[in-house]
């Protein structure tokens, strides 16, 4: 099992509301069974204060690829995505 965690923070001064986390993984067949879901809403988010978030997932097959993790409150994009490199070996 593959475990991702993301942390997001927010630096800003108002509160971020309504706050969700998508995980993309690149190509799309190196990993299955994603838990709890490509997307998942954080809630809200208060000036200093930080979210979690743990993805699980298994190594499909052989390869190499990226995970992106993207961050929104209420539709709208907070800042770049976030990505990593993954090896996947079976």
């Amino acid at each position: 099992m593959e475990r991702n965690t993301v942390t997001l923070t927010n630096t800003g001064s108002s509160t971020l509301t309504g706050v969700q986390l998508t995980f993309d993984v690149t190509p799309n067949n190196l990993l299955k069974d994603l838990s709890p879901g490509s997307s998942v809403s954080v809630g809200n988010v208060a000036p200093g204060s930080s979210a979690n978030q743990t993805w699980t997932a298994r190594g499909d097959k052989d390869g190499q690829g990226n995970i992106t993790v993207e961050a929104s409150s209420e539709g709208t994009t907070l800042g770049p995505p976030a990505t990593q490199p993954l090896t996947v070996i079976k």
